[in-house]
């Protein structure tokens, strides 16, 4: 992220410097781009606004065991499993906290593999499934237990809060008597 920050600020004076330059030899008017000094800083601006904006366009690889929902269909199959424990976040691609959720839930999606399903749905662009599970805001996590949903935490959530959320609804462990 920070060599993304660097190159922005350097590419975006360079380009802004560049305009002023010109504009300035030119023979131009305007106050702002015929000035070498503000259109150096209004390119660095302008450069940092799009970096922030890209959220640094770094994507955290997803695990194997994180199931990304794509449709309607695999969704309604996905919870409606009376004996399984699921737990889906609802993102989308330009929101932080959601990026910064990802790691979590990849780590979940590792450790409950083969006990529950940790998967991922894109809010804007599965919008049937949004509508009807009433998103208003993302990251926004939905577990459900038995078919039904137990559960609804919106926002950044630890990862071991989640973690517990699923262990309270998994089936217990059978016992196994050891006498000897």
């Amino acid at each position: 992220m920070l060599a993304r920050i660097i190159i922005a600020v350097l590419v975006g004076g360079a380009v802004g410097l560049a305009v002023g330059y010109t504009s300035h030899l030119a023979g131009g008017q305007c106050p702002i781009l015929c000035n070498p000094y503000i259109s150096t800083g209004l390119g660095v601006l302008i450069a940092l606004f799009i970096v922030s904006r890209t959220g640094g366009a770094v994507q955290t690889e997803a695990s194997s065991n994180l199931v990304q929902l794509r449709s309607d269909a695999a969704y309604d199959a996905a919870i409606n499993d009376p004996a399984s424990v699921v737990l889906i976040e609802f993102y989308t691609d330009y929101c932080p906290a959601c990026r910064r959720q990802l790691p979590a839930l990849n780590s979940l999606a590792d450790r409950f593999a083969g006990r529950a399903l940790v998967a991922i749905v894109n809010a804007a662009r599965v919008r049937n499934v949004s509508k009807r599970e009433n998103i208003q805001g993302v990251p926004t996590i939905l577990l459900y237990a038995g078919g039904k949903q137990v559960k609804r935490v919106v926002g950044l959530t630890a990862e071991n809060r989640l973690a517990g959320l699923i262990e309270k609804y998994l089936p217990a462990a059978p016992q196994t008597d050891q006498q000897g």
